[in-house]
């Protein structure tokens, strides 16, 4: 538990970032600007306390399908086939989350009834929307802040060069990885997206791109000359892992497991890598073992994969924006999701980011 209180995730994350801390009534916290704070919220369930009783947290509506290797939808980014939570929407209602600095301060509460307290006492202005609460509940001893570990593994991936996600599931049998680290060439290559994201970056920063523009060229010249999938399961209890690291090696598409914690040194299980926490840094152990892949399936993952990206770069238009692009593409109107599976699959994603940049049409 000691790398999981809130002095120590203040510090970690605050070196991982690299943003000052500041004071406030609740505690010490960070300075994020707006589109860190998103993916914060996103990634581990962190909450803008734009309400007292019901903060509000953008984790888990920035999903899009079931599972892997199909294109079922669910509700999240699309409800059917018309955005309902993607980035631009959310903006109708809540303007806040895309302007101004936030501050992330994690809050260690005994209990709802504790945190709602120290909110009612410290906090006395009615709307506190720039204040994003990390909820550390001392009750659970850990338990519930695997998303904490899922989004500084996040955060660590994607500044060393990869694409990561933290949503989406197998299948029935092979279960619900907490983290995906990839590199794949055919997205990363794309001289659009090099000069507006960093090579590395979380797959929902796809959706972004129009709420977030960048104020200057990216100029990433790093090229992904050859592709890597990794896959990740975080424990924050005393639980074994084997099982599920040999149902993600079982898979056949990825090349290593890494084991997720918060202050282990060594991985549970001998073949696995290791992401953890130690005095506050974060640091990576690379197993030199290879899972046996099945290049044909790894094929077939990666290019769903590709369609996986523009969905979520689909997502940054308005549904009258996706109709027109269906319109222009094929004469008739979106009336399912089929017809957002038949976008991806006629533009490539060079196209897709110079519509969303507004540069053709």
């Amino acid at each position: 538990m000691s790398n999981l209180e809130s002095k120590s995730v203040l510090y970690t994350l605050q070196k991982l970032l690299n943003v000052k801390i500041t004071d406030t009534p609740i505690g010490q916290g960070l300075i994020l600007d707006p589109r860190t704070a998103f993916l914060v919220s996103s990634l581990s369930g962190s909450a803008y306390l734009e309400n007292s009783i019901y903060p509000f947290s953008t984790r888990g509506l920035l999903k899009i399908v079931s599972s892997a290797l199909e294109y079922r939808f669910i509700t999240g980014i699309y409800d059917g086939y018309k955005p309902k939570y993607s980035p631009i929407l959310l903006s109708k209602k809540r303007e806040y989350l895309f302007k101004g600095n936030k501050i992330f301060v994690p809050v260690e509460i005994e209990n709802e009834n504790h945190f709602r307290k120290i909110i009612k006492k410290n906090l006395n202005r009615s709307e506190n929307e720039n204040i994003l609460v990390l909820k550390i509940d001392k009750s659970k001893k850990g338990y519930g802040m695997e998303p904490y570990l899922e989004m500084i593994s996040s955060f660590y991936f994607s500044k060393n060069g990869y694409i990561t996600e933290t949503q989406v599931p197998l299948d029935y049998k092979s279960g619900s990885p907490d983290f995906m680290a990839i590199k794949q060439s055919q997205i990363q290559n794309e001289n659009c997206l090099r000069t507006i994201l960093p090579s590395g970056f979380n797959i929902i920063e796809l959706s972004m791109i129009r709420m977030f523009p960048s104020q200057e060229e990216n100029n990433n010249t790093e090229v992904i000359d050859k592709d890597e999938f990794l896959i990740g399961e975080a424990k924050t209890e005393s639980a074994t892992l084997e099982k599920q690291i040999q149902k993600y090696a079982n898979y056949e598409v990825f090349e290593n497991v890494i084991e997720i914690h918060n202050n282990n040194q060594i991985p549970e299980v001998e073949t696995s890598s290791l992401l953890s926490v130690k005095e506050n840094n974060v640091f990576f152990k690379k197993s030199s073992y290879k899972n046996v892949v099945n290049k044909t399936k790894q094929t077939e993952f990666s290019k769903w994969f590709s369609g996986y990206c523009k969905l979520y770069l689909l997502s940054n238009f308005t549904f009258d924006e996706i109709n027109q692009i269906n319109k222009n593409l094929f004469g008739n109107d979106v009336s399912s999701e089929k017809d957002l599976i038949n976008i991806i699959s006629e533009i490539d994603i060079n196209k897709l980011i110079k519509l969303v940049l507004k540069k053709e049409f």
